[in-house]
Parts: structure tokens; C-alpha cells; sequence
């Protein structure tokens, strides 16, 4: 019992410590900011877009590019150092350490403020993704708002989604039904904080797929980018035996992508059809994920979202037919990838499996519908027309 009230003291004594802390390096930046820099004249059009981000494919792939469109853009990794980008080279051109507690609780706001003189306040906009802050609390927000940066929160998924009301509004099929994540990862101080200071400064806010407009109606559906630096024709298949059928799914967390409900399904069809093999994708390296993918006779995956995601987006770019629960009011005509539900899935793959052509003609329509909807420049035009709009009339 002694014990535990030291231990309990000593944390309440280093967390005032560290606010303490906190509060007079950021009274030191905010003199130096009033003393030292000034907000520019506003740009007449955007030329430069830094992302922010913990480490992911897509805000190295769509600064890349912006790159080629142009821009002058950048990505800024949140604690890299942890993670990295398995694509034959460094994905990310700064980083934010921040895998140690000297690193996040001592020496972030210094390199914060380093960042902030030497990159950050020479960038028309900053583009978060997934809510990843620099700060903890977000406080270098209000100092890119007085110099007049565009401010934008692109969210991506659990970073915005609340099991609470996910429960509610779709009661009967949602990805948070089987959720993996550790309890605790959403409906959070944390959570909250970041979603209210998008509200108050973002000049524009983005979600990644229709079903998070649930959570923040106000926000625009921005479609995914299909991979940038691809070299499609080149990709090498995975081999595979003959006469065999090759059912692919690629997963970060079973639970949230509904695998246990295709596993079902597989394994009755297995049981009838012996030539059907079952490939499952977990924390594999980009580039052998797109050679799994090739070499698929069918992508199966996403069956609890309600939406489409990279996966179908890659396998379709690949011309590999798709199948994933698309909530009825996200569907359109000229999408091919096969709606299907966890009840339906059973029915539906035994139904494509004897009908090779009809699914070699839904596989053909799926590279023209990337290139329609995901096409790098066409996602990187609609951003800067947004990125434009909000300059002509911030807030």
C-alpha cells in the first residue's frame, strides 16, 4: 500500500513537472515568434504542401505526387524511427522522433520549434493526416494560423471513428463489431482534443472513405490515391500451382476487416472445392503485397467497413477482381468491385467460381476505373482546387 502512494506521488510529481516544463518552452517560442517572424503576404496561388504524418505509404505517395505535379511538397514522418516505409528506399524526407519518452516528453518542443523556423512556416499548406499533431496538444496550431498557412486534417479512419456511435447508426453491420485495436484507441481526451482543433482551424477537413462522414459530417470525401511510382507491367506474380484458384485478403487488424467471417466461408468452400487456395497477407513489404496480389484469381477483403479500400484499389489497378461490403448508398454503377456482406459471401464466391468469364470481364473494368477515380493527378488537382478555395477565403 506504501508502495503504491510513492508510486502514485511520483507520477503525480513528474506530470507537473512536465507541464511546467511544457508551459515555459512554449512562453520561450511564443516570445521568440512575436520577436522574430511575421506573417508574409498571402501567396497569390499554392506552390508548396508539406504533409504530416506517422508513417504511412499514402502521404509519401501523394507528396511524391505533388512532386511531379510541381509542387514543392513534402513529407514530414511522426517517429519513423519505430516504423518504416518497405518500398526499396526512404519514404519520408524529415522526422519527428518520438519512440522514447526523453524524445517525447524533453526534446520534442525543441525540435518542434527547429522544424517550425527551418521548414514548417516556409510551406503555403499543412496537410495532417490521421490527426498526427506535433505537439501533443497541438499547439503549434495557432502559430501556422498566424501566419497564414492553410490548415488541413485529412482523417483516415479510426483516428476519427467512435464505436459508440458506430454502434448506433449502423447497428447491424460495422467494423467496429469485431474491433482488435487495444481498448481505449478511440472516444478518448485524446481523440476529442484532435477532432476539436480540426474544427476550429482546419480551413479544410478530408476523410479518406464516405463511411467516416458519420463522425464529421461537415468534412469531404477525398478518394484514395492509387500507388505512385508503380510500374504495373513489371510486377512479378507469385507462383502458384496449377490448376489451383487463389483467393487473396490483406489485413492490419482481422477483427476490424471481418477475416474471421471469410476464413468461414473458405473453408466450407474448401471442403467442396479442394483446388481453392486461401492466401491471408499480414505485415508484409509493399512490394511482395502487389506480386500476392497478381497473382490472385480474386481479392476478398474489407466486409465490415461499408466502403472499398488500397487493397481493392491495387488489386483492381493490377486487373484482379475485388470483392468487399459497400453500404448500399456508396455503391455506383461503374464500381467493379462485387458488394458482398458476411451473409452473402458464402453464396456469392461459390456463385464467381463457376463463372471464370464473367469474373475476368469485372477484373478488366477495374484498371480504367482506377485511373477514373484514383488516378495520382486527378486526386492531386481536386486537393488543389480545395487547397485554392480555402486561400481565396480563410477563415
Amino acid at each position: 500500500m506504501l508502495e503504491h502512494r510513492k508510486k502514485t506521488l511520483l507520477q503525480k510529481t513528474l506530470k507537473l513537472i512536465y507541464q511546467l516544463y511544457a508551459k515555459i518552452t512554449w512562453a520561450i517560442f511564443d516570445a521568440v515568434f512575436h520577436l522574430l517572424l511575421r506573417p508574409p503576404p498571402p501567396p497569390k496561388k499554392i506552390r508548396s504542401v508539406l504533409h504530416i504524418s506517422y508513417i504511412s505509404h499514402k502521404p509519401h505517395m501523394l507528396s511524391r505526387a505533388m512532386k511531379n505535379y510541381g509542387l514543392r511538397s513534402a513529407y514530414l514522418a511522426l517517429c519513423a524511427e519505430s516504423n518504416y516505409l518497405k518500398m526499396g528506399k526512404k519514404g519520408y524526407d524529415w522526422n519527428l522522433p518520438g519512440q522514447n519518452v526523453i524524445e517525447r516528453k524533453i526534446l520534442r518542443p525543441w525540435r518542434i520549434f527547429y522544424l517550425f523556423v527551418r521548414y514548417l512556416r516556409h510551406f503555403d499548406v499543412i496537410h495532417y493526416h490521421f490527426a498526427s499533431l506535433l505537439d501533443e496538444k497541438g499547439r503549434e496550431i495557432p502559430y501556422l494560423k498566424q501566419l497564414g498557412k492553410v490548415i488541413v486534417f485529412h482523417f483516415r479512419g479510426c483516428d476519427l471513428r467512435q464505436r459508440s456511435l458506430n454502434m448506433r447508426q449502423n447497428p447491424y453491420l460495422n467494423c467496429c463489431m469485431h474491433c482488435d485495436y487495444p481498448l481505449g484507441s478511440c472516444e478518448t481526451p485524446r481523440q476529442y482534443l484532435r477532432i476539436h482543433l480540426a474544427q476550429q482551424y482546419a480551413n479544410c477537413l478530408f476523410v479518406t472513405t464516405p463511411d467516416l462522414l458519420d463522425f464529421l459530417p461537415q468534412a469531404e470525401h477525398i478518394p484514395f490515391i492509387a500507388p505512385v511510382g508503380v510500374e504495373w507491367e513489371k510486377i512479378q506474380p507469385m507462383p502458384k500451382r496449377k490448376n489451383t484458384f487463389r483467393i487473396v485478403s490483406s489485413t492490419n487488424h482481422p477483427g476490424i476487416d471481418g477475416i474471421h467471417y471469410i476464413r468461414q466461408a473458405i473453408q466450407k468452400l474448401q471442403k467442396e472445392n479442394p483446388s481453392i487456395e486461401w492466401i491471408v497477407l499480414q505485415k508484409v513489404p509493399f512490394d511482395q503485397t502487389l506480386r500476392w496480389y497478381k497473382s490472385a484469381d480474386l481479392y476478398v477483403g474489407k466486409l465490415l467497413m461499408g466502403y472499398y479500400n488500397n487493397a481493392h484499389i491495387e488489386c483492381m489497378a493490377l486487373g484482379v477482381p475485388t470483392m468487399g461490403y459497400i453500404r448500399k448508398e456508396f455503391q455506383t454503377p461503374d464500381c467493379p468491385v462485387i458488394p458482398i456482406t458476411p451473409k452473402t459471401l458464402y453464396k456469392e464466391l461459390k456463385n464467381y467460381l463457376s463463372q471464370p468469364q464473367t469474373l475476368a470481364n469485372i477484373a478488366q473494368q477495374g484498371p480504367a476505373f482506377v485511373h477514373r477515380h484514383h488516378h495520382p493527378t486527378k486526386v492531386v488537382k481536386r486537393l488543389l482546387e480545395k487547397y485554392s478555395q480555402a486561400l481565396s477565403s480563410p477563415f
